[in-house]
């Protein structure tokens, strides 16, 4: 990979789809839009029940959108 596509790929989080659309705000819109499906759908498989992105507690919620650069 290009050094000029690194720090876009770093910015991004890595993902395909994040990477790979066409502007950053794109980029940002799928980041959060995972977020929130991780935390509504993915988490409570594992036991804890977030029913909405508003009532996801805020440190976690902080926590993965520090770990995705959002």
């Amino acid at each position: 990979m290009p050094a000029e596509q690194l720090n876009p790929l770093w910015v991004r989080g890595g993902f395909p789809d994040s990477f790979l659309v066409a502007s950053d705000r794109a980029s940002q819109r799928w980041r959060q839009d995972f977020i929130r499906t991780y935390l509504e759908r993915d988490i409570p498989l594992l036991g804890p029940r977030i029913s909405s992105r508003n009532a996801a507690p805020l440190p976690l919620k902080h926590l993965y959108s520090i770990s995705l650069c959002c």
